[in-house]
């Protein structure tokens, strides 16, 4: 890591206005130190995975005020669909998913949220 900033030079380093950078502790160490005023940004499977553990998150509290209600029915086995991307749930689980999201649920809210990043 630091023969990279060696090869960058000190002019290139101290220019740095953004940084794209893993969450891996002596990363985040090194690039305070050596470019501290530049924004740091998460990579994208840091951000998708704090996305997909938004959604959980909704769906879990979502599901436990609406168990024994027939909404809460609708969140039996949508984990896994969830956390797909959209353009991988296919068949049977694309019309689960579509339902949900055509109840006005939260979890249906929060995963077509989640799908507006892709682009991304």
């Amino acid at each position: 890591m630091w023969r990279g900033w060696k090869g960058l030079g000190p002019e290139v380093v101290s220019g740095l206005r953004y940084v794209c950078r893993d969450r891996w502790q002596p990363y985040l160490s090194v690039i305070a130190q050596k470019a501290g005023p530049a924004l740091h940004i998460p990579d994208r499977f840091h951000i998708v995975q704090h996305l997909d553990q938004a959604v959980d998150e909704v769906r879990r509290a979502e599901s436990t005020r609406l168990r024994g209600k027939p909404l809460g029915a609708r969140l039996k086995k949508m984990r896994g669909k969830l956390l797909r991307r959209g353009s991988r749930v296919r068949g049977q689980a694309r019309i689960k998913l579509q339902g949900l999201l055509e109840s006005k649920m939260a979890t249906g809210r929060a995963w077509d949220l989640k799908e507006c990043f892709d682009p991304f």
